[in-house]
């Protein structure tokens, strides 16, 4: 059975809060919260809200993917972007985590292994994107 944690706040079940730290437990592919049900493992609910916890750096883990996340898909600059998505193509470490197609043209689409991967690598991705020569 492997553990989720939540990475920050979030409502579900009528109003229902679980704060930062709460732990779900996935059997499969569905994770699940004391009430029952709460989502699948791949779906964008879990990959918003929870993050893998099997080194117990989930939360650690989701702030990370949070400022990779911002740094990706919250730029406004289109020259930024390019660059960042352009350092990530040429980075084998960070190719390895997406399901991008032959192009660096193509959107930046993260695979599964990268919602679990080592802390190591998301800041390595993190660091990645933030360089000065890309800023």
């Amino acid at each position: 059975m492997m553990t989720y944690v939540a990475y920050h706040d979030f409502d579900k079940f009528g109003g229902k809060t679980y704060p930062e730290g709460t732990k779900f437990h996935a059997v499969g592919n569905r994770i699940y919260s004391p009430e029952g049900f709460l989502c699948l493992t791949c779906s964008d609910k879990a990959h918003r809200l929870l993050a893998i916890d099997y080194d117990q750096m989930g939360i650690l883990r989701g702030a990370l993917r949070d400022q990779i996340y911002s740094l990706l898909y919250e730029c406004d600059n289109h020259d930024v972007l390019y660059k960042r998505i352009k350092a990530l193509w040429n980075d084998k470490l960070a190719k390895g985590y997406t399901d991008m197609g032959d192009s660096e043209n193509d959107p930046w689409i993260w695979n599964e292994y990268y919602y679990c991967a080592p802390i190591n690598d998301m800041e390595y991705i993190l660091n990645l994107l933030l360089q000065e020569d890309i800023k």
